[in-house]
C-alpha cells in the first residue's frame, strides 16, 4: 500500500488502465467460471485496481483521521470487487472511469458517516468548540472565527432561503442543484479540511466533492455559483462593516 503523500510513480499514471484492462473487465464480467474469473482478475485487473485505489485516497485525501492506510485502501478495493458486476459495457463508456467514480462515491460516504457519527458523540459543548475551532481553515485573514462563523450560519440560511424562492432569485434548474450541493457542502465541510496542518482548504477534494454532487465540469460550477457566492460577499460584507 502506497503511503499517503507519495508522489505518484510514471508507472502509475493514467496508463495503467488502457484497452487491454478494459477488454480484461468485459471478460472477466462475461465469463461463467469462478475459476477463470480469479484468473483474469489476478492476472490482468487486481495491479491496475491497487493503483487506481491507492491512487484515489491519496489525490483527494479520501480517508478517515488516524485510520490505518492500509485499512482504507483494503476497504475500499472489497468495495469494488462487490460492484464490478454493475458495469455495463453497452450502457458505461470505459470501466475505469466508473470504477474510479464509484470508489470515490464509497469513500465520500465513509467520511460523511465518520462526521456524523463524530458529531453525535460529542456534547454539545465540545461540538460547538470543535466547529468554532475548525474554522481556523477559513479563507478569513488571522483566522477571525467568529465572523466566520456567523457568514457560514447566515449562508447557509440564505441558501436554504433561495432554494425556497427560487423565482425570486431567477433560479434555474442548475443553480438550484448547485444551491443544495453547496448546502451539503457546509453541513459536511470538516472532512474536506487539508491534512497537512495549514489553514487551507483542500481545493482538489471541494472541488471533487461539488463535481460528484453535481455532476458539473469547472465552468459548470463556477456558472451555477455565482449567485450564491454573491449573496455571501453581502454577508461578509455586512459582518465586518
Amino acid at each position: 500500500m502506497a503511503k499517503r503523500g507519495r508522489k505518484p510513480s510514471p508507472n502509475s499514471a493514467r496508463g495503467y488502465f488502457l484497452d487491454e484492462q478494459e477488454q480484461a473487465v468485459v471478460d472477466y464480467l462475461s465469463c461463467d467460471s469462478k475459476e477463470e474469473k480469479e484468473k483474469i482478475y489476478n492476472q490482468k485487473l487486481r495491479e491496475p485496481f491497487n493503483m487506481m485505489v491507492e491512487s484515489i485516497i491519496r489525490r483527494y485525501k479520501l480517508y478517515i483521521p488516524d485510520e490505518d492506510s492500509g485499512d482504507t485502501f483494503t476497504d475500499t478495493i472489497s468495495f469494488l470487487v462487490t460492484k464490478m458486476s454493475k458495469f455495463k459495457p453497452g450502457k458505461h463508456k470505459k470501466a475505469y472511469s466508473y470504477y474510479g467514480t464509484i470508489c470515490k462515491n464509497h469513500l465520500i460516504g465513509r467520511l460523511q458517516d465518520y462526521s456524523k457519527d463524530l458529531q453525535k458523540n460529542l456534547p454539545y459543548e465540545t461540538k460547538s468548540a470543535d466547529f468554532i475551532d475548525s474554522l481556523r481553515y477559513s479563507d478569513y485573514n488571522n483566522g477571525n472565527a467568529k465572523i466566520a462563523s456567523e457568514a457560514i450560519e447566515l449562508l447557509m440560511k440564505r441558501i436554504d432561503y433561495m432554494l425556497e424562492n427560487p423565482t425570486e432569485f431567477k433560479l434555474k434548474e442548475n443553480e438550484m442543484k448547485m444551491g443544495k450541493a453547496l448546502k451539503n457542502f457546509l453541513e459536511n465541510w470538516d472532512y474536506v479540511l487539508s491534512t497537512d496542518g495549514s489553514s487551507k482548504l483542500n481545493k482538489n477534494a471541494v472541488l471533487f466533492f461539488l463535481r460528484e454532487t453535481t455532476d458539473f465540469d469547472t465552468k459548470g460550477i463556477r456558472e451555477n455559483m455565482r449567485k450564491f457566492k454573491n449573496e455571501f460577499y453581502k454577508i461578509k460584507k455586512y459582518l465586518i462593516s
